[in-house]
């Protein structure tokens, strides 16, 4: 890890997999969300965030059993945003995903949800 930028590898194991026995899209999405979080972490203010978009494209399988490798960065960081995106590997350094993760880290509060406004 270094500054707005970090790595993470893993095994694919049973509990990551979806129906087809392959690493499952919603566990990529938690890989991207929390590697991306780290690497907001590295810089300047060091908060956080909160997500106010992430797309990911998913363009191979990683079975159960094999490693994956997610490599995080910080494209841009700004008052309010900060920009970063992630690319998954398998255990051939191939492409597996792709994602850009976009977070607030401005200050304030979240406005609180009331049944009234349902």
């Amino acid at each position: 890890m270094s500054e707005g930028k970090a790595s993470f590898k893993m095994k694919v194991e049973e509990s990551h997999q979806n129906p087809m026995g392959n690493l499952h899209g919603g566990m990529t999405a938690t890989l991207v969300d929390m590697l991306t979080t780290v690497v907001t972490f590295t810089l300047p203010p060091h908060k956080p965030g909160v997500s106010v978009d992430m797309s990911i494209s998913y363009l191979r399988p990683v079975p159960v059993g094999e490693d994956v490798t997610i490599n995080a960065e910080v494209i841009k960081m700004g008052r309010t945003l900060v920009f970063t995106g992630a690319e998954l590997l398998n255990k051939d350094g191939k492409l597996v995903a792709k994602a850009n993760h976009t977070k607030f880290i401005g200050e304030g509060q979240p406005t609180p949800f009331t049944e009234k406004e349902s």
